[in-house]
């Protein structure tokens, strides 16, 4: 009974030796896989911060282009009561009577003359030239 009672001692001290054995191994994979787990949380937290990045990147490339298509809208609009004031000089200019015909494709530039004290003035026309042309007024 004795040797029979020393035998299972045996064999369960061989068996809590195997146990422990296994624990250790268990311990160390839980270690192994917080390890894992950590990595994985800053690769994550990376991830994240430069997630944030490229959306405030594209939020400024977004204003740019909401401003650069408001400045296209202002200079368009801009553009085109430029060529509403364009219309209303060639008609008023029109009135006038230069004894050259206006071309609306082309314009060409008037040559300026110097007087005695070197400022540039325009030549004189027909009408400045002859007053009773100005009584029409």
């Amino acid at each position: 009974m004795i040797d029979e009672s020393v035998q299972r001692i045996d064999a369960g001290t061989e068996l809590a030796d195997k146990s422990g054995e296994v624990l250790t191994g268990i311990s160390n994979s839980i270690k192994d896989v917080a390890a894992m787990i950590e990595a994985i949380s800053a690769a994550s937290k990376e991830q994240t911060t430069g997630i944030q990045q490229v959306n405030m990147s594209i939020a400024d490339i977004d204003r740019v282009t909401q401003e650069n298509a408001a400045l296209v809208e202002e200079t368009t609009s801009a553009a085109n009561v430029l060529n509403q004031e364009a219309g209303k000089l060639t008609s008023n200019m029109s009135f006038f009577k230069t004894g050259q015909a206006y071309h609306s494709a082309s314009i060409t530039p008037i040559c300026k003359a110097e007087d005695r004290r070197g400022i540039k003035v325009l030549p004189l026309t027909k009408a400045h030239r002859n007053t009773d042309e100005w009584s029409e007024f």
